[in-house]
């Protein structure tokens, strides 16, 4: 703090007169209430970035542990994706099967008799029958690899 000389005008300086020494020493009380004031709102503003640096500092906590959070919903959506990809290339494999079961099925219906069918099985009718079974059976193994193949180009299409 500055010292004041009730007999100076200014620190350091002599006083002309006794007057300008009081005058000097009303002036610097101004001065030093007014540091004080100063003072005062420097430490208020002090206290003020205090308490925005540590809510700062919370917020910045807060997002790496939400970026943290992220990071494990990323990892597990990518695992279920994963997961997803591999139901479904199993369901068409499991398709393409069930398809083969069901041609198996329908071909020991065929061998077991057709209800309807005539009874006197002559040749020309039985004759018939395998060729429209033949057919029937080229007709799903067809469509079987056709589906397949349209499978095996959405894949990879959806790369």
């Amino acid at each position: 703090m500055l010292k004041i000389n009730a007999s100076m005008g200014a620190p350091g300086a002599p006083a002309a007169n006794s007057e300008q020494g009081v005058a000097g020493a009303d002036e610097a009380t101004d001065l030093l209430e007014q540091l004080d004031v100063v003072a005062g709102v420097v430490l208020a503003c002090a206290q003020r970035l205090d308490q925005v640096d540590e809510a700062l500092d919370r917020r910045a906590q807060r997002a790496d542990q939400q970026g943290a959070e992220l990071a494990a919903v990323a990892a597990a959506v990518t695992r279920l994706s994963e997961v997803l990809t591999w139901n479904q290339n199993e369901l068409q494999r499991f398709s393409t099967q069930l398809a083969s079961l069901e041609a198996r099925v329908e071909r020991q219906h065929w061998v077991d008799g057709l209800p309807g069918a005539p009874a006197d099985d002559s040749e020309p009718v039985r004759t018939l029958l395998e060729e429209a079974r033949a057919e029937h059976e080229r007709t799903r193994v067809r469509l079987a690899y056709l589906s397949s193949f349209e499978e095996r180009l959405r894949r990879l299409e959806d790369r």
